[in-house]
């Protein structure tokens, strides 16, 4: 009678160390529906759509958003089972665990080879590396900033641009070629009058606008020129820096036991790799920003700094620095929080000084680029249900409000319940753009790894404070 019970209990401790824990679970479910909404959103979601293809993009996406929010406010997913019995919690416990765990393999396996598959890129030369404008602009306006052109006036380098780096087309406008409303072109149409606007721009002229080559803050191209400086051309690797250096620092934030959960668990996450890694330069925001976050704790200048590198890397930090600013303001007091503004808008200008003393309108105007050109709408947030028709089209002024409503609703929460969603701020940033006319893929593409970062450092924040309680009781 015994023995059935030990190989019983053997295999439920092999199966225990096997799988993922909660938390870790969690934040793999969660980076799974992530992903999965974005690609569905850029591969499902056509011109010609179906609305259940549309409902189902948005909800998986709200799913794995609220999943990870939830893990990063300190919440576990076995309070959900306390209606089951608890042999029924066990056994249902231990197989979502399990199908979890082997879940996640699968997403570890995929980015580790996309990871190859950049090393790999990482050695191409640059007209064949890049496949998104927002690599392939940002590396074209260091360039001219070395050959001496200020890149905001430089509209004349969009052509060669385009030649230079053939994978990378630029992005669409509404107009008389592509059509007017929500349907997006199709990419093969969009490489298509790609290659006819290069031998004809003034008779597609309507199809794309030389300005978006300079719609970030200058630390975009920056950033690369010492790169370029010392002869490394492909931009990738810093990419691959900053994935490598996210990566061993939250292992190294982890506890000794579980490092390898979170490495397993950083690796999972696919829309890291996938839409960032690849395509786009959010890590690099993330090189600023969870050092920021990080540092919040401390009175001093550095985490007011990163932050306002971060801010003059790209407008998609902005939606951050209200979170971060409110935070010191409810840990350190309000004179603190002025005193950060400050430094963080410095910060943020002294990057940028040089071309605004060169030319202030033409910098100005190329930040807020992205809200003045007549482009699609895209994403994986609430538009997505325009797309598939599921609602009435609405004005973009009104997706403009929706977003600015969802900042003030954000610093709201936050300030209310702040002891509960204290290392929540970084992902309650990414509220705003779920209600954005444009709100593409990687836009919540690091949100698995914020929901890690703010779970390893609720565990720092509970191992301090077991050791201060326990400190009182070994003196006694």
């Amino acid at each position: 009678m015994n023995a059935p019970t030990s190989i019983y209990t053997r295999l439920a401790r092999v199966t225990t160390r096997l799988t993922a824990p909660w938390p870790y679970a969690g934040i793999g479910f969660g980076a799974l529906l992530v992903w999965l909404g974005g690609f569905m959103s850029i591969t499902v979601i056509t011109p010609h759509q179906l609305s259940l293809a549309s409902i189902a993009t948005f909800g998986v996406s709200a799913v794995g958003l609220l999943t990870l929010f939830f893990v990063a406010c300190g919440g576990s997913p076995q309070g959900i089972a306390r209606v089951l019995s608890a042999p029924a919690r066990k056994r249902v416990e231990t197989a979502v665990r399990v199908a979890l765990t082997f879940m996640m393999g699968g997403l570890a396996v995929l980015s580790f080879l996309l990871i190859i598959a950049a090393l790999q890129y990482a050695f191409e030369p640059p007209g064949q590396a890049y496949f998104n404008d927002v690599i392939s602009f940002s590396a074209a306006n260091a360039h001219a900033l070395l050959a001496g052109n200020n890149p905001y006036t430089d509209d004349a380098n969009f052509i060669p641009t385009l030649i230079t780096y053939p994978h990378a087309p630029p992005t669409p406008m509404q107009g008389a070629i592509f059509g007017y409303g929500y349907d997006y072109p199709r990419q093969s149409y969009v490489y298509a009058i790609d290659t006819a606007y290069i031998r004809q721009p003034a008779a597609y002229a309507a199809a794309f606008d030389p300005r978006t080559l300079h719609s970030y803050p200058a630390l975009s191209f920056l950033v690369y020129v010492p790169l370029f400086a010392v002869g490394i051309q492909n931009v990738m690797w810093l990419n691959l820096v900053a994935y490598a250096a996210l990566l061993a620092w939250m292992i190294a934030l982890a506890p000794r036991t579980q490092r390898g959960w979170v490495t397993f668990t950083a690796l999972a996450a696919l829309s890291v790799t996938f839409n960032s890694l690849l395509l786009e330069t959010e890590l690099i925001c993330l090189l600023f920003l969870l050092p920021a976050w990080a540092l919040r704790d401390r009175k001093g200048w550095l985490s007011a700094l990163l932050l306002g590198l971060a801010c003059a890397f790209k407008q998609y930090c902005w939606f951050f620095a209200p979170l971060f600013l409110l935070d010191s303001a409810l840990r350190h007091g309000w004179r603190e929080a002025g005193r950060r503004a400050l430094i963080t808008l410095a910060a943020f200008l002294a990057p940028n000084a040089p071309f605004i003393i060169a030319s202030a309108t033409a910098w100005w105007q190329s930040l807020w680029l992205p809200l003045s050109l007549a482009v699609f709408p895209q994403g994986m947030g609430l538009v997505t249900l325009a797309l598939g028709h599921v609602i009435p089209s609405p004005p973009k002024a009104l997706f403009t409000f929706l977003e600015v409503a969802a900042v003030g609703g954000a610093l709201w929460l936050y300030a209310h319940y702040w002891e509960r969603l204290r290392e929540a701020a970084p992902l309650l940033a990414l509220l705003p753009f779920f209600f954005a006319f444009r709100s593409p893929p990687n836009y919540f593409s690091i949100a698995p790894w914020l929901a890690l970062f703010a779970w390893l450092w609720l565990q720092r924040a509970k191992a301090k404070t077991d050791l201060a309680a326990a400190q009182p009781i070994a003196k006694n």
